[in-house]
């Protein structure tokens, strides 16, 4: 199945939702005083993100023995409510659609939704003394809206998070980050399955029992360590640079039974068996905060297996499964806020408003 949209969303739906790449700022890591809380809307940090992605080879025909190009145009929807102080409740959800020929689709230019995911973060609920780092932590839910994760039996996930980060007075300003998510995943059947309203099956056989198993084992849980690195060179031009660590321990293979001609015969558990998924996530990107309701960024981000099939590793950011995207979000919150009048003049304002004001959850 080709990779779709940078590749995140594949990762996202194999090991959990509620897995993006960092992209801006975060609201929750931002330091206010009360007076300036009390003055935030409540839906600060909501956005919606209009992207368009293709993958690195759709520019270069020759690179492999098969030309497949992907271009993918979708829409990102993540509202934001802050319930109190520094307790929000966030929603994930996107549409998207591939303009060339897709592999993973029935249709042609048929809309393709991911996981919707609920989030619940306490972000910082702690800054360490004298080191100034903000700890912050949350818990996401996913629920198997997309066809994948219905193919996977997945019922819901559950996924606990610890941040860390630390600002830095450099230039605009200098942010750097660490985040752990464990994901665990509660599937009806330990491998994907295959059903007509999911994913299309053709079979010759009455029963259709080769259509039941994908031949893909599904995840229990999964570990993501996530390292982040942004600054911004100017008041509105930053530059973000990412790189995650994902590791998925797979449901154990069952001996199973199988009817033969001389009766039913135990089938053991493959020595050969892989019960570990490893994958790497790159993700470099440069941005432009053109209002405090706008922003623009182009990067380039790709998620591939730690090691090749020669064993050797995956070159970073540039391989085979890189995606080249360009991205314009709008921030809600900045958008009432610059329709009330409320809008600081952008010679006065503080790095700590632009930061507030960025389109960052995304």
């Amino acid at each position: 199945m080709r990779v779709l949209l940078r590749g995140a969303l594949v990762v996202a739906v194999l090991l959990g939702p509620g897995w993006a790449a960092a992209q801006g700022t975060d609201p929750d890591d931002v330091v206010t005083t009360e007076e300036e809380e009390e003055e935030l809307l409540p839906y600060r940090g909501t956005s919606i993100v209009y992207e368009n992605a293709f993958t690195a080879l759709s520019m270069d025909p020759s690179a492999e023995p098969d030309y497949n190009p992907s271009y993918v145009m979708s829409w990102s929807f993540n509202p934001r409510y802050y319930l109190y102080d520094r307790l929000s409740a966030r929603l994930g959800f996107s549409v998207e659609q591939e303009i060339t020929n897709s592999d993973s689709t029935q249709d042609i230019y048929e809309p393709v939704v991911s996981d919707i995911t609920l989030g619940f973060v306490y972000s910082p609920f702690y800054t360490i003394p004298v080191v100034d780092i903000r700890l912050g932590g949350g818990i996401t839910f996913g629920f198997p809206t997309s066809k994948i994760s219905q193919a996977r039996t997945l019922y819901f996930s559950l996924a606990p998070s610890l941040s860390l980060a630390r600002s830095f007075d450099v230039l605009g300003g200098l942010e750097l980050s660490y985040s752990f998510k464990y994901n665990k995943n509660f599937n009806k059947y330990t491998g994907a399955v295959a059903e007509d309203t999911v994913f299309p099956c053709p079979s010759n056989l009455e029963d259709r029992t080769e259509c039941f198993n994908m031949g893909s084992r599904n995840p229990s849980m999964s570990f993501s360590n996530t390292f982040t690195a942004q600054i911004y060179w100017f008041d509105k031009f930053y530059t973000t640079v990412q790189v995650g660590v994902i590791n998925a321990l797979l449901y154990p293979v069952a001996p199973a039974e199988v009817d033969t001609l001389g009766g039913p015969v135990t089938v053991e558990e493959s020595p050969d068996n892989t019960d570990h998924r490893g994958s790497m996530s790159y993700a470099i990107e440069i941005g432009y905060d053109a209002f405090d309701y706008l922003s623009f960024a182009l990067g380039v981000s790709t998620v591939n297996s730690q090691l090749r099939d020669d064993g050797e590793y995956w070159a970073p950011f540039f391989n085979r499964y890189s995606n080249i995207y360009f991205d314009v979000a709008l921030s809600v919150d900045g958008l009432v806020q610059t329709i009330m009048g409320d809008g600081e003049d952008d010679e006065v304002a503080s790095v700590e408003d632009r930061q507030l004001r960025a389109v960052a959850a995304r």
